[in-house]
């Protein structure tokens, strides 16, 4: 019950005391209790009497997944295109079979993505005293509706840009760097209101485990999106999530 989870249980004191179960969340841990899975466990049954903490999670989730689809994405589509469309001269004596590496060859694709990624971070460090003010004013999960829409505008925009070298790009980078620093303050916000003190850290714990998730979900199809699809083909993942 919700009573259960926000008020630690004293009856469990006893079995933390001799080692033989493991105590609930916000009691002391003996050196021979090992039953750390069980906060993991907790933290994820958390979401049962309080809901609103799957939202928290899935936007750490999205979060993380956002903070480095730039980095990871973002070079090998300027490269592509810039190789494709024969943008930079490249030394004919020592030719760049694979389109990643042209890159390191090609100054103005470099600078390019230079560029982007500058913006983007900008406007992350620009826009988080705003978010936390909307967070505040608003509430938590309110605010998470936000960057939410200005991700799937952004990464939207670039899915359907041909040329990474289009103005219009440099405002998808900054509604990026929004959302990102949107997401991540709205969610750890939530976070902090809805998990009690004695759970906080199992609730913390799950949510990192999320954004990790992200991280390796968003790579990984990301990647396969892009040997079979497109090279923007990563940026529809943060899209529609």
């Amino acid at each position: 019950s919700k009573e259960d989870f926000d008020t630690p249980n004293s009856n469990h004191a006893e079995a933390a005391a001799n080692g033989k179960k493991c105590p609930v969340v916000g009691e002391a841990l003996n050196s021979s209790t090992k039953c750390w899975w069980k906060r993991i466990v907790f933290g994820f049954k958390a979401i049962k009497s309080h809901p609103t903490l799957l939202a928290a999670y899935l936007g750490g989730f999205v979060a993380r997944g956002d903070s480095i689809i730039l980095s990871v994405f973002l070079p090998p589509w300027i490269a592509s295109f810039y190789a494709k469309n024969n943008l930079c001269q490249i030394d004919a004596t020592n030719p760049v079979s694979d389109a990643a590496m042209y890159i390191t060859k090609c100054p103005e694709a470099k600078r390019l993505v230079s560029t982007l990624t500058g913006i983007s971070n900008l406007s992350a460090l620009l826009a988080a005293p705003l978010v936390g003010n909307f967070a505040d004013r608003l509430g938590p999960l309110r605010a998470l509706a936000l960057p939410a829409a200005l991700g799937a505008c952004a990464y939207g925009g670039m899915l359907l840009i041909g040329d990474p070298r289009s103005k219009i790009v440099m405002l998808m980078a900054v509604l990026q760097g929004f959302a990102q620093i949107g997401m991540i303050i709205s969610s750890v916000s939530l976070v902090a209101k809805e998990a009690p003190p004695h759970a906080r850290g199992a609730i913390s714990g799950v949510y990192s485990l999320f954004g990790a998730i992200g991280i390796i979900t968003v790579s990984k199809i990301g990647g396969v999106l892009t040997e079979v699809w497109t090279e923007t083909g990563p940026f529809s993942v943060i899209a529609t999530a």
